[in-house]
């Protein structure tokens, strides 16, 4: 049981769903609303799951499971391992560390001006501030849940169609009034319930 849970949560943390339906992220940068009109539509909802799942299956069998997670843990090693000695010397795990602080740098720097401004600070603080909690107990049970859901046949493995499946179910649970097109106020509505029912579990878990 133990390690089937760890294989729930590995697979859920690394963004599996990740309610893609209330979390869109809107423009073109990312997430599902591809045109950027600030609106997320059923197609442009069921295209961003099929991106996902095609990334995070790393071994193409059609399905997500333990040997995704395997697979891209050696990926991750090989990419830091630039001689290929199957070590990772001193010198390589400093350059992965740069690298990845580049990355971020390009993420947080919204205008590309090789600058971060006071509101691209605030956004990373923002940002920082709306992930705790989310860790043991927290995010972590909550995306199990989700993924237990999602692995309908209960196979410890999900396919594309789980997947769209349990996107679908999320969509239409923020799509409250039906129209086919989740907008700002809806996905923003959806999260401030997320966060509520959250505390409220917090609040009864400490009793």
């Amino acid at each position: 049981m133990k390690k089937s849970r760890k294989i729930l949560i590995s697979l859920a943390t690394t963004g599996l769903i990740c309610a893609v339906a209330v979390s869109a992220n809107a423009g073109p940068r990312g997430g599902a609303d591809t045109n950027g009109d600030g609106n997320v539509t059923r197609a442009e909802m069921m295209a961003s799951v099929s991106k996902k799942f095609a990334k995070m299956d790393v071994n193409k069998d059609g399905k997500l499971n333990k040997a995704d997670r395997k697979a891209r843990r050696d990926a991750r090693f090989a990419k830091m391992d630039s001689n290929n000695d199957g070590g990772l010397s001193p010198a390589e795990l400093k350059a992965a560390k740069v690298k990845r602080a580049q990355e971020r740098f390009a993420r947080m720097d919204t205008d590309g001006n090789g600058l971060l401004s006071k509101e691209e600070m605030r956004k990373k603080r923002g940002g920082k501030h709306k992930m705790r909690g989310r860790g043991r107990g927290g995010r972590g049970q909550g995306a199990m849940r989700m993924m237990k859901r999602a692995d309908t046949n209960g196979d410890m493995a999900v396919s594309l169609q789980e997947m769209r499946t349990a996107a679908t179910a999320r969509f239409n649970k923020v799509d409250t009034n039906n129209d086919g097109v989740l907008t700002k106020e809806e996905r923003q509505a959806a999260r401030k319930k997320h966060r509520e029912q959250r505390k409220m579990r917090h609040k009864n878990r400490r009793g």
